[in-house]
């Protein structure tokens, strides 16, 4: 496209995945010094916000679920904004239900765990593909569209199933580059339950958290952005429950 990616084509600071879970690696990418909050995308029951509720300032979440309003009650997350009922990605990102809840101009780091079982992908990897293509698409529409350019996109996932399904690429589809991972801290955050077993002995199955950053090109308009979040609306009024 004749603009130059230098600064994300630098090797990554990778850590290796069968190394030990450090949670300070997540936390530091936490705002602290200036005001912002982080939006944890689709964290169905609560299980990781609770968690990271108990070792950060719960008054700086905000979660995003499917659920209809319900009765969980856990002290952790008495201080945590929740959003109910909202699917992902066409109402969690893009969609005016979370337009009129969540203050993206005050988003400095978005935590993305996928849940492929409760929109019914299971063992479909093209959905599942599908699935986190669109979540990106819709992704770089709204930091675009709202100037949030410095802001993280932490996705977690099991380290072969990223691999299995190409996500550094559809990440970079939609000008997301992988800067990092690391491995996840369940025990500090939480246990993944997606684990897929390793036919091969050399190969660690481990739970991941991979760092993007939106690197779009130069010349790429915000306006059209404006448009695409405008256009993605209709789509996510759509999908409205």
């Amino acid at each position: 496209m004749g603009t130059s990616f230098s600064s994300v084509s630098k090797p990554s600071p990778c850590i290796t995945e069968n190394g030990d879970a450090d949670p300070t690696l997540l936390i530091q990418l936490f705002p602290f010094a200036d005001e912002g909050e982080i939006l944890i995308l689709d964290d169905t029951n609560f299980h990781f916000t609770s968690n990271i509720a108990r070792n950060y300032d719960p008054l700086r979440m905000t979660a995003t679920t499917s659920l209809l309003e319900s009765s969980i009650f856990d002290p952790s997350l008495i201080d945590v904004k929740i959003m109910w009922g909202l699917h992902h990605p066409y109402h969690t990102i893009i969609g005016k239900s979370a337009e009129s809840q969540v203050l993206w101009k005050s988003v400095k780091c978005v935590l993305w765990f996928h849940d492929f079982e409760i929109y019914g992908y299971g063992k479909n990897l093209e959905g599942q593909r599908s699935f986190l293509k669109n979540s990106f698409e819709y992704l770089v529409i709204r930091l675009l569209a709202d100037a949030l350019y410095e802001v993280p996109v932490i996705l977690t996932m099991n380290n072969l199933r990223f691999s299995q399904l190409r996500v550094e690429k559809l990440g970079r589809s939609s000008f997301f580059f992988l800067s990092g991972s690391f491995p996840f801290d369940e025990q500090c955050f939480g246990k993944l339950s997606d684990c897929i077993p390793s036919k091969n002995p050399m190969v660690v199955s481990k739970s991941i958290s991979y760092v993007f950053r939106m690197c779009p090109p130069a010349d790429v308009v915000s306006d059209d952005f404006q448009a695409g979040k405008d256009q993605g609306f209709s789509r996510a009024a759509t999908h409205e429950v």
